[in-house]
């Protein structure tokens, strides 16, 4: 039993590093675009620390647990689990942040806004509440136990609501935009991301919480793995955000669409000259309707600066001012 179970710690740590190098890689190609936010460049920061220093307290605890002679001292076999609770929960909190922040500026709607605030602190505080009851009693049964459960819970049901939140926003711009337009299909990749997303994280700690509950070692592989889930699903989604220069010739024009940390493209076949010589017409894109209660979203036309393409990025997350800021004037209503 003990022989399979050191095979289990160690085979977590094994993924557990691998998947750490994975984030690592994209945190590089991340950080090497320039034009990011601060504040995400910030947030992204926060989130490599705080997954760094669990990578490293899990090597730490299967080095103590593997070989139990190194150490006798309570509080320092103690010490790794507690810090593995605290920092994958930070992980969680920063990615679950960033979503919210994506609901808020796509809705303005400050009430939806503040539960989901009120959830992500919730399970937070109970998350550090159970490692901090471990580390001083040195035991992560009874109270640190229900704290922990109540945390894993609650967390799960925070990637839950915001997954639905912002799959309802979704779901009411796609019914604003005709069914064979490029917007629409748009939107839809970008619905089947939100929820894809919130059911991968909710789902990885229900798993985890149920082989927990029944005294499964295999809970291990889902608990140390947390953390990492949430990284690598808020770093794709970014990465995919990122607008990038179209590589093919010049009679290509990517179109995208962002909303905050995700984002889709569409590249479509237009030539920029017809036969006679003429420039061509640019392509229309549909565009969902945006009222002034929503005005964080915003058209931007963005040029390459070797004429190659056009990129038209519908953005959300930033500025405060007018529903279209652009170098071109603001289309016409209708």
């Amino acid at each position: 039993m003990a022989d399979s179970f050191n095979i289990i710690i160690l085979t977590v740590s094994w993924l557990n590093i691998g998947l750490y190098t994975v984030e690592l890689v994209l945190c590089g190609r991340y950080f090497s675009r320039l034009a990011r936010p601060l504040v995400h460049r910030i947030g992204v920061g926060i989130l490599v620390f705080a997954d760094s220093v669990c990578t490293l307290a899990i090597s730490f605890d299967v080095c103590f647990t593997v070989m139990p002679s190194i150490t006798t001292n309570a509080r320092l076999l103690a010490a790794p689990l507690s810090v593995i609770i605290m920092f994958t929960y930070v992980s969680s909190v920063i990615a679950q942040l960033f979503l919210c922040n994506v609901f808020y500026g796509l809705t303005g709607n400050w009430f939806v806004s503040g539960v989901m605030l009120i959830l992500i602190f919730t399970h937070l505080a109970f998350s550090w509440a159970s490692a901090i009851t471990g580390l001083v009693t040195l035991s992560f049964v009874g109270i640190a136990f229900t704290e922990t459960t109540v945390g894993a819970i609650s967390c799960a049901a925070t990637d839950i609501t915001i997954a639905a939140s912002l799959s309802w926003k979704f779901w009411k711009m796609m019914k604003g935009t005709m069914p064979q337009r490029s917007t629409r299909s748009l939107l839809q990749q970008i619905l089947m991301l939100t929820v894809s997303s919130g059911v991968l994280c909710a789902g990885n700690t229900l798993i985890m919480m149920s082989l927990l509950l029944r005294a499964n070692p295999a809970f291990d592989v889902f608990f140390k793995a947390q953390g990492r889930v949430y990284a690598l699903t808020l770093l794709c989604n970014f990465l995919l955000g990122i607008p990038q220069r179209s590589r093919e010739h010049a009679g290509r024009t990517r179109t995208s669409i962002s909303t905050g940390p995700g984002a889709f493209h569409l590249e479509e076949s237009i030539p920029r000259q017809n036969r006679k010589g003429f420039p061509a017409v640019k392509p229309t894109v549909d565009r969902p309707h945006l009222s002034s209660s929503t005005p964080s979203l915003a058209y931007t036309r963005q040029g390459t600066g070797h004429h190659d393409s056009d990129e038209l990025v519908f953005a959300s997350l930033h500025g405060k001012g007018s529903a279209f800021t652009s170098d071109d004037p603001p289309p016409e209503s209708p």
